[in-house]
């Protein structure tokens, strides 16, 4: 599931297929942040959400270079996997951000460049990196199947 960055003055990669999920405000956990944008941007109930840390990735400046924080330590993307039941995918709505919702099958990410619903959508880079050059470790994750951080292109968690 991804959202569809909106488009406004200032929005880092407007227009563009993203994961879901934001900044981390003061004071909270990763995961905190993460139930938070859960639902901020999908409109989802947190309760018993099947969350998994996953690994990082530096973050990317709309400009291609690696971000750092102001005091020079680096700007990290955490990336979790977070399983849904048929229920609760069938419930999702779109939050307070992003133009829609996507929902896209690991074996149509080569239709991203092709053609069919996805043709001529851009990922945001770190998007592009996992999702068009881990496909086998994407199919792991999809199927349930035991991963490690290197099986997406990820630093492993600390």
């Amino acid at each position: 599931l991804f959202v569809r960055r909106d488009n406004f003055p200032g929005n880092f990669y407007p227009d563009t297929l993203s994961f879901i999920g934001g900044r981390i405000e003061e004071g909270e956990t990763e995961e905190k942040a993460l139930l938070r944008e859960i639902q901020e941007e999908i409109g989802l109930a947190v309760d018993g959400l099947q969350i998994k840390r996953l690994g990082w990735l530096p973050n990317l400046q709309a400009d291609g270079d690696w971000t750092e924080q102001g005091d020079g330590s680096e700007n990290k993307q955490n990336i979790f996997s977070v399983r849904l039941t048929y229920e609760q995918a069938s419930s999702l709505t779109l939050g307070q951000e992003g133009k829609n919702l996507v929902w896209i099958d690991p074996d149509s990410f080569d239709g991203i460049a092709g053609s069919g619903e996805l043709k001529g959508s851009v990922l945001i880079p770190n998007l592009s990196f996992v999702l068009l050059g881990h496909k086998e470790g994407l199919r792991k994750m999809t199927e349930g199947e035991e991963l490690s951080p290197s099986d997406l292109g990820l630093n492993p968690f600390n």
